[in-house]
């Protein structure tokens, strides 16, 4: 602030105020698929559904132990968006959080990883039941329309079988003593267990080595798995909190005793976490939590069956150091400045002063930025010394 020569000797005093600002977005979601079409489902949120839609659960998100709690919205119809045939099931996806290089294939936040249960011609290009492709909204956030291509041609490669659940390790993460690096994948693929596939390339020509990270036998998995989502982060989503290389699990079919002692029990609409303390065939080890129970929000049928699950964590959004000069005697309402963030993901950004903001000399607008006056006489010299 500068107080225009009011007091002192020498002409205007200048004084310094740092202000903190945090920029936050909503909360994270969880990306869906299905087994197939479903006319009712009993949800007021999704009413009904196809197998060609990934949906969003989010909202005011609560989980086991308790009550699984949120609100489902369809985001991304496969069949809407390639014009195909209206008998597409997605049965794998995974939500790049980050921009990042994977072995020369540049991925952007908000590109969808996407596998079929069926072989499917989109644009020209055959994707099958083996493959893993990208959808790219042409516009940040919209999934109503985009371009598509290959990332892991597994049918003529034979790297990996028949693709039923996909997470790309983001960062390195550490799983049961193993350390998964940037670029890797976690595959699932009709069987109990769960692949890391180490690209040597990807695209039409895909190469690499798969082994056994969690052998499903070794945890008592008595069915095969449907959805896979590797953690990457501690985070929190909704009310429960989610370390660092765990893993979001879900089954094809009801299984009574899963994971090692004590075991319990899932049913195929719902998705449970495991901690790994020991990996590979014949010596994995793992415990599970029931995470998501589909009963609670009224999942109940065999179409219902929960088939891919991704979480979007958002990567913290960028704020821009700023420094603002203000006459002292400004009056309420004068504007300061405004701060300028952005957010890799480009969600909605939200503004906070959280700190410095000495009697509440400042506010900001929480949607643009904008930092105006709320106190003017916290601004003035004379008064604050």
């Amino acid at each position: 602030t500068n107080d225009l020569g009011n007091s002192g000797a020498g002409g205007a005093l200048n004084d310094t105020d740092n202000v903190a600002i945090t920029v936050a977005v909503p909360d994270h979601t969880l990306w869906m698929t299905f087994d197939n079409d479903e006319a009712a489902t009993g949800n007021a949120e999704l009413p009904n559904f196809t197998g060609c839609d990934v949906v969003n659960f989010g909202g005011n998100l609560t989980f086991e132990s308790v009550t699984t709690s949120g609100t489902f919205s369809k985001n991304f119809n496969l069949d809407l968006v390639a014009g195909n045939d209206g008998a597409t099931d997605v049965d794998a996806v995974h939500y790049v959080t980050r921009d990042i290089s994977v072995v020369g294939i540049g991925l952007q936040a908000g590109d969808l990883l996407l596998s079929t249960s069926a072989t499917e011609v989109i644009g020209g290009t055959t994707y099958n039941k083996e493959d893993v492709f990208v959808f790219r909204p042409t516009t940040a956030g919209d999934y109503s329309a985009g371009s598509f291509f290959m990332l892991i041609e597994g049918k003529n490669s034979a790297v990996v079988g028949n693709v039923t659940g996909i997470s790309l390790v983001e960062q390195t993460t550490m799983v049961g003593g193993v350390t998964l690096n940037t670029g890797d994948f976690l595959i699932a693929e009709g069987s109990k267990d769960i692949l890391r596939f180490e690209a040597d390339q990807l695209g039409a020509t895909t190469s690499g080595t798969t082994s056994v990270l969690v052998a499903g036998a070794d945890i008592d998995f008595g069915q095969n798995i449907g959805a896979l989502h590797l953690v990457q982060q501690d985070t929190a989503i909704g009310d429960t909190s989610l370390q660092a290389g765990q893993l979001m699990v879900g089954l094809v079919s009801n299984d009574s005793t899963v994971g090692d002692a004590p075991t319990i029990n899932v049913l195929r609409q719902d998705l449970f976490v495991l901690d790994v303390t020991a990996t590979g065939a014949g010596t994995s080890a793992a415990t599970a939590t029931r995470f998501f129970e589909g009963l609670d929000e009224n999942l109940d049928t065999n179409n219902e069956s929960i088939w891919g699950v991704s979480a979007q964590y958002n990567v913290a959004p960028t704020a821009n150091d700023a420094t603002f000069a203000l006459d002292e005697n400004s009056a309420n309402g004068t504007v300061v400045g405004s701060v300028s963030a952005s957010d890799p993901e480009n969600g909605t950004l939200k503004y906070a002063i959280t700190g410095g903001n000495t009697d509440g000399a400042f506010t900001i607008n929480a949607s643009t930025g904008q930092i105006t006056v709320a106190n003017s006489t916290a601004l003035d010299y004379e008064t604050t010394t």
